[in-house]
């Protein structure tokens, strides 16, 4: 699968899990920070991962419950 394929169907798979994600905003700030996503998911750190979803969420949340919904992102994303 294509880069891009993989970030697009990333961020799809976020804004199911997280309706008040910019979507358009995330994916932006993704290729922005040069960040490259393979079969397995985003190849950045964990505190790189969460700081992209902070800046583009419209809503506030608590860290532990974005760090469990990003885990389950990745998850879903690598295996289905």
């Amino acid at each position: 699968m294509k880069k891009m394929q993989m970030l697009n169907r990333f961020c799809e798979i976020a804004k199911e899990c997280i309706p008040t994600l910019d979507e358009e905003g995330f994916e932006y700030s993704f290729l922005d920070n040069q960040i490259d996503i393979d079969d397995q998911g985003p190849c950045c750190s964990d505190s790189k991962l969460m700081n992209l979803f902070k800046d583009n969420i419209k809503s506030e949340i608590d860290e532990n419950e974005l760090y469990q919904k990003i885990e389950n992102i990745c998850i879903k994303f690598v295996y289905g």
